[in-house]
């Protein structure tokens, strides 16, 4: 319990919706706007997460494939 003093949670965003409803595409914008490199990621299978970093906010987005 100690150990958790003085460390921050990570916010984390969950990205859900129906089969092509644009959740990766979602994603890939919010990247772009963080400032990260526009590699092509391709639809999620299961879960991907990726961690973001902007100039002012710090955040895991987990896209989930389609419902």
């Amino acid at each position: 319990m100690g150990a958790a003093i003085g460390r921050t949670r990570l916010p984390t965003v969950i990205v859900l919706g129906l089969d092509n409803s644009g959740k990766t595409t979602v994603v890939n914008w919010l990247r772009e706007a963080a400032g990260h490199d526009s590699k092509v990621v391709v639809p999620s299978v299961g879960v991907s997460v990726q961690k973001l970093q902007g100039k002012s906010v710090r955040m895991a987005v987990c896209d989930v494939s389609g419902l």
